[in-house]
């Protein structure tokens, strides 16, 4: 997936983004799951930050909306004719 220039993980775009949502580097590091101290360093340009982490930053605070890549799974065929097919019968305990 590529991502618009105004999209790209730049220290700029990171900090913007934060702000658009009006959150502090702590809440935005727990959206994430990393630290106020690591989210400083993506916002200083020090680290990069993982375009996976960006994205969903972006998804969670409703910046970015992603279409499924999964495609729906195909209807199993039928095996055998319906006429042929019994229903179990289990048998009561000691019967043949």
């Amino acid at each position: 997936m590529t991502l618009n220039a105004d999209r790209e993980p730049t220290p700029d775009n990171i900090r913007q983004a934060r702000k658009n949502r009006g959150l502090s580097e702590s809440a935005a590091g727990e959206l994430i799951y990393v630290s106020r101290e690591s989210w400083r360093l993506y916002e200083k340009g020090t680290t990069k930050i993982k375009l996976g982490l960006w994205e969903l930053f972006l998804f969670k605070t409703g910046q970015i909306w992603l279409k499924p890549v999964v495609e729906p799974r195909p209807k199993a065929k039928r095996r055998g004719r319906v006429e042929n097919l019994r229903p179990f019968r289990a048998n009561s305990l000691g019967a043949d």
